[in-house]
């Protein structure tokens, strides 16, 4: 994590940068064994198969691939020690521990409880107010 952040500080880390949503198997294998950080770039629009794990105290996984659909530019950027980072403006790096917030709420589905979470990924001043 300090490494990360050193980074931060100076500068724009390099590496190939794919389009992850109309990126080739080949393409994104090719960047991932490059041994450099990879900038795997979306596109507000661009839509992938998101598999959902939940891991800790409880456990679920999706049987399913459920849709995610960008809402905006931003960039995961996965360094070759796996960690990874995000940036909203296509230089500057958040840790992937800062960005994100999240909520459980439980209520029933008429027969049963049931638990929904809400993940919110993006910047500091865009999370909603009934997330902070």
């Amino acid at each position: 994590m300090l490494a990360l952040f050193a980074c931060v500080g100076c500068g724009s880390v390099q590496g190939p940068h794919v389009r992850f949503a109309t990126a080739s198997a080949s393409e994104i294998e090719a960047a991932d064994a490059s041994g450099q950080a990879v900038w795997y770039d979306f596109e507000a629009g661009d839509q992938v198969p998101l598999q959902m794990g939940l891991l800790g105290v409880a456990e679920a996984v999706t049987e399913q691939p459920i849709r995610m659909v960008a809402q905006r530019p931003f960039s995961i950027v996965v360094f070759p020690d796996g960690r990874t980072a995000f940036s909203f403006d296509g230089s500057s790096l958040v840790s992937a521990r800062t960005v994100a917030r999240w909520s459980i709420g439980l209520g029933t589905d008429g027969e049963r409880g049931r638990a929904a979470i809400v993940l919110f990924i993006g910047q500091a001043q865009d999370v909603p107010p009934e997330l902070q």
